[in-house]
């Protein structure tokens, strides 16, 4: 995700804002699966292996810069 320009934090080694722990607390995960993957089909697409890179890549494009879910 830092390749995205998206910044990343540690739960264990940062510390949150107010607005930040709002927003965890409002849904996190769930709440950002439902806006990112909305209509995402594994069977169309599947979530790659994690240990696969450059298909992890693709699939982090394909759901963050192209938005096509």
């Amino acid at each position: 995700s830092r390749e995205l320009n998206h910044r990343v934090k540690s739960i264990s080694a940062s510390t949150f804002t107010s607005e930040e722990m709002a927003g965890l607390q409002k849904g996190g995960n769930a709440v950002a699966k439902k806006i990112w993957l909305a209509t995402w089909s594994w069977r169309e697409y599947p979530e790659p292996d994690a240990h696969e890179v450059d298909d992890v890549r693709q699939f982090m494009r394909a759901k963050y810069v192209k938005k096509l879910w």
